[in-house]
């Protein structure tokens, strides 16, 4: 069996289309979201883990997403253990 895990950015704190207190910074509402999917990818360790991006996310989130979840890819972030094999 191969655990996976799926989940994205909050759009409706992080957006460019909110234009009135929008989170640039990681912190508020928006970030405690995002540590939610962090509990989850903690508890379940997951073989495969996919998270969407907001492509309006200020740089400073987006850049903190990557640090958190360990990835340098800004396109998508996924990690795929070596002994996981996909047929």
């Amino acid at each position: 069996m191969i655990k996976i895990l799926l989940g994205g950015s909050p759009c409706t704190y992080w957006s460019i289309a909110k234009a009135d207190k929008r989170e640039t910074e990681a912190s508020g509402v928006g970030w405690e979201l995002f540590k939610n999917y962090l509990i989850a990818k903690k508890k379940f360790n997951p073989d495969i883990f996919l998270y969407e991006n907001n492509k309006s996310a200020a740089p400073a989130i987006k850049q903190q997403i990557r640090n958190e979840l360990s990835v340098y890819d800004g396109t998508f972030l996924c990690k795929i253990r070596a002994h996981v094999i996909l047929k």
